[in-house]
């Protein structure tokens, strides 16, 4: 087990509700908990332990003896069966790898009388990996009949804490013999470490989780294999999902190919992040005909940094006409649409009357993508995002004039107005002409030639 790093902010203290049990209700500052800080921490906490039904430990790192006088004289008191929320996330910062492993397993201890219970589970930031799981399994198995919630991010899991996980939770062996559908609707992993062969692991998990509405599987290193494992696991389950994010993951066409097959079935789905999957013009239009065939009411779009062209943009351009009545929020930025994308995107979202959030930023767009955008954009934004862009002075005059009331446009302080997009366009005009010939150094050489004699 690596061990954690101090890089997760703490969550911002609020009151304690009632039947919230929160360790840093009174300090929320990062701090390591003793037991004699422990004590402190809840001789100070205005619980009714007898209605317990939420416990929030997070933001602190808990030494062993701080943790077993917290499960003792805190946890403890709670009646079994209680409890249905538990969030463990990013408890055991800087703590040595062996205590670690013994501050999740007396959690787990104090907190599997309530597995029947628990529905809501959050492990995340506490760079478990396959021993951390193995330490908090006894949990995970309690309540895995009833938990719907899970989730398990920056936790360092690879392939072998991915197939733990699916063991755990499916109550099969390896093989999945014996395994059993879960009541799961939330499952998220971001920034792990599990590669394809992790994804081929936590399929098994996806495949038995019917309910599922909302899954988070991005910065986890998957490539084209994976996204087909999790594609094919998304039919196969007969998920609903309302929420899917793949971002941050080198799926490249023949990957988000396998995802587009799945999407045509999701005709619930409302969130859909595929930012930074390499997905190209050819990706992005098996997307985009994929969510026009399932008629899904996206609200929110992310396909950023994909490489997308003026190419892509004619796709892209169809789906969000489809999405006039549903669009919030499109996030486009660094992809290489030029002036012809924007301006042929704006054609299609002045329809978009929901549409609050356009982001283009670092698009190579110029003056005359600005100047056709320019009065095209719909009442309802809120905000435009265009900076790392190529649009002049002028440009930007135009487009400002014509903003929407209300609308604001982000910063553009790594805009280059300078760029000259006539020059530009004669330059490549330029190149495209072939050399001219020289035709007096030709009849030089023909000249040269008449006084050369063969013998």
């Amino acid at each position: 087990m690596t061990q954690a790093v101090d890089r997760v902010p703490p969550k911002k203290a609020t009151a304690s509700a009632p039947g919230l049990f929160d360790i840093g209700a009174q300090h929320s500052l990062r701090e390591v908990v003793n037991e004699a800080r422990a004590a402190e921490l809840l001789s100070r906490a205005t619980v009714d332990w007898d209605e317990v039904v939420h416990v929030r430990l997070s933001g602190k790192s808990l030494t062993l003896d701080g943790a077993q006088h917290i499960c003792t004289h805190g946890l403890g008191r709670v009646p079994s069966g209680r409890i249905e929320h538990a969030d463990l996330s990013d408890v055991i910062a800087s703590r040595p790898e062996q205590e670690a492993k013994l501050v999740l397993a007396c959690l787990a201890e104090a907190l599997v009388p309530h597995g029947p219970t628990i529905h809501t589970l959050d492990l995340s930031d506490n760079a478990l990996g396959l021993k951390g799981i193995d330490a908090i399994a006894p949990l995970i198995l309690a309540s895995r009949r009833t938990l719907q919630h899970l989730q398990i991010n920056n936790n360092g899991l690879e392939q072998r804490a991915a197939l733990q996980i699916s063991v755990l939770m499916t109550g099969g062996d390896a093989d999945g013999v014996g395994a059993a559908t879960t009541v799961l609707r939330r499952f998220h992993t971001f920034n792990n470490l599990l590669e394809s062969a992790g994804a081929r692991e936590l399929s098994h998990l996806l495949r038995l989780s019917p309910d599922l509405t909302d899954l988070r599987f991005s910065s986890t290193r998957v490539g084209a294999e994976g996204a087909q494992h999790i594609a094919d696991a998304i039919v196969q389950s007969g998920a609903q999902l309302h929420r899917l994010d793949l971002a941050d993951n080198s799926l490249l066409p023949e990957g988000i190919a396998h995802v587009a097959k799945a999407l045509r079935s999701q005709s619930s789905l409302t969130h859909l992040n595929l930012g930074a999957t390499a997905a190209g013009d050819e990706g992005v239009e098996a997307i985009c005909s994929a969510l026009l065939e399932s008629r899904a009411p996206i609200s929110h779009l992310d396909l950023s940094c994909n490489e997308i062209t003026a190419e892509g943009s004619v796709p892209l351009a169809k789906l969000i006409v489809s999405l006039s009545e549903t669009l919030v929020e499109l996030k486009l930025a660094e992809n290489e649409l030029g002036s012809e994308g924007a301006a042929r995107l704006a054609d299609a979202i002045r329809e978009c009357t929901r549409l609050q959030l356009l982001d283009l930023s670092v698009n190579e767009i110029a003056q005359s993508g600005a100047c056709r955008m320019a009065g095209k954009l719909p009442e309802s934004l809120e905000r435009l995002e265009l900076n790392g862009n190529l649009i002049s002075a002028d440009g930007l005059t135009a487009l400002t004039d014509s903003l929407p009331a209300g609308c604001v446009l982000g910063d553009m302080d790594m805009n280059d107005e300078d760029y000259d997009e006539e020059e530009e366009a004669e330059s490549d005009g330029d190149a495209d002409e072939p050399e001219a010939e020289d035709d007096s150094a030709i009849d030089a050489v023909a000249a040269q030639m008449d006084h050369v004699h063969v013998s």
